[in-house]
């Protein structure tokens, strides 16, 4: 069975005006008609999926903004130094696949959000229904998205071992 959400066309991701998203500020602006966005096109056939592949989906439509958040609870979700999403408020995801795997998990006093495959435990895709955004973990989507981030966001709190990781040795494959 395909589901198809949608969210609202009324918001972009820009920056502008502030609003709250996890306690910390993004900005968002009002779309105007006729206007030329500075969003990114996904492809409509645009595919993504968890770890073990029993959810897929696809999106299309285009995004507006690409973040990498430092804040604590991102890192405390993703296990990692950030987390990297995609945010439209006029995409749309397909559920292919694995609909009765979906779980949300909702952070209690705050916006904060997490959307997860219950057998791998893999983010996956979410609308936030106060904003009318979908928020797209970048890492479920397959292929290349030929777009860098926007910029990392919540820097200020970032994790004390997350600076200069650049410098850091790189291997193609785990070391030996």
């Amino acid at each position: 069975m395909q589901r198809t959400l949608g969210t609202s066309p009324t918001l972009t991701l820009v920056p502008g005006v502030d609003t709250d998203w996890e306690g910390r500020k993004l900005h968002i602006r009002r779309r105007r008609r006729g206007c030329v966005s500075k969003g990114f096109r996904v492809d409509s056939l645009a595919t993504g999926q968890c770890l073990c592949g029993a959810v897929t989906f696809r999106i299309s439509g285009e995004f507006e903004s690409f973040f990498l958040c430092h804040c604590t609870r991102c890192r405390k979700d993703s296990g990692s130094a950030h987390s990297a999403n995609l945010f439209s408020s006029t995409a749309k995801i397909t559920w292919l696949s694995g609909e009765a795997n979906i779980r949300t998990f909702r952070l209690s006093g705050s916006r904060h959000v997490k959307c997860f495959c219950t057998i791998c435990g893999s983010a996956l895709p979410f609308s936030q229904p106060d904003d009318g955004v979908l928020v797209v973990p970048a890492g479920s989507l397959d292929g290349a998205l030929g777009r860098r981030p926007d910029a990392h966001i919540c820097f200020s709190v970032r994790a004390d071992w997350d600076d200069d990781l650049a410098s850091l040795s790189r291997f193609d494959e785990f070391p030996a």
